[in-house]
């Protein structure tokens, strides 16, 4: 009896882990996160950029 509920355990602990992997990817691949996340990667490049052009103008 003590093993089949250590196995019943071990099992639920293993599916909550799978759970939680799954909603942490999850999360990094909807729509609108990945848009937000372009949208942050084009403000970079612009910023970027401006550096470049600013260190250009300088020399």
């Amino acid at each position: 009896m003590t093993t089949n509920n250590a196995n019943s355990y071990n099992q639920e602990e293993q599916q909550q882990d799978e759970t939680l992997q799954n909603f942490d990817k999850m999360s990094s691949d909807l729509p609108w996160n990945i848009k937000e996340k372009i949208k942050v990667e084009e403000k970079l490049d612009e910023a970027e950029q401006e550096n470049l052009s600013e260190k250009m103008r300088q020399l």
